[in-house]
């Protein structure tokens, strides 16, 4: 009988030697402003096309 269960829980433990435990995660976006008329990070007024694809009508 204790041979039973010491493979048992052998088993067991084989079985969740690949598992992994996480706690839940949360990700949060910071807030964000927006101001009409103006564009952060943005060239030509949102209006810049990369070479190329403008010819290809992706523009």
């Amino acid at each position: 009988m204790k041979a039973l269960a010491a493979a048992t829980i052998l088993t067991i433990m084989i079985w969740m030697t690949g598992c992994e435990i996480t706690g839940s995660s949360i990700r949060v976006k910071g807030a964000t402003v927006e101001i009409p008329g103006v564009g952060v990070g943005v060239e030509g007024g949102g209006k810049f096309c990369p070479p190329g694809q403008a010819q290809k009508g992706r523009c």
